[in-house]
């Protein structure tokens, strides 16, 4: 039970520091979790975060296979590591990771938005603008969502659905708090 706490204990510090912004601490901190636990998911998936922004993408893509192993019901975790993949320019391996982290966890709008942006990116347009669509039914309030089916639908010729996505982001914007 000691040795729980102390883990759970790590892993908050490392995530709260990871938060803050102090990748020095959180890698740190990730790396005493591994010490106590090897096969710490969580761990190795927050060091794949640290070093994915550190621009370490090597190390970063080590570390979330190696948490896509221990870890392999999380989504979360391919989700990240598509990401990393993404930023290397492994579209084909970015695309089975996001479509492996969508089978687990179908209903999560920041993965549906970046897979979207991903097939966008290499001119599937249509299944962009599908899967834009899937996000926003889960968080209509996304704008840059909004924004980005906007554009597709633009360039696809759809202009009345383009303004319809256009309007709404102004609506959303109108209804916000200002702070002066």
């Amino acid at each position: 039970m000691l040795i729980e706490n102390v883990l759970k204990g790590l892993l908050q510090g490392a995530i709260a520091a990871y938060y803050a912004h102090n990748l020095s601490e959180a890698e740190k901190k990730a790396f005493y979790a591994l010490e106590i636990y090897p096969d710490c998911g969580e761990a190795l998936n927050l060091l794949g975060l640290v070093y994915d922004d550190l621009g370490k993408l090597d190390k970063a893509e080590t570390y979330l296979r190696k948490a896509v192993l221990v870890a392999s019901t999380e989504p979360s975790i391919r989700f990240n590591l598509g990401s990393v993949l993404r930023h290397q320019m492994r579209i084909s391996d970015a695309l089975h990771c996001y479509e492996e982290a969508i089978s687990m966890e179908p209903g999560y709008a920041p993965l549906l938005f970046n897979y979207a942006n991903l097939l966008a990116s290499i001119g599937r347009t249509q299944e962009a603008a599908d899967f834009y669509k899937k996000s926003l039914a889960i968080d209509p309030g996304d704008v840059d969502a909004l924004n980005n089916l906007g554009i597709l639908c633009w360039r696809m010729h759809r202009a009345s659905d383009a303004i319809e996505c256009f309007e709404k982001i102004i609506k959303l914007n109108s209804e916000s708090p200002r702070v002066s």
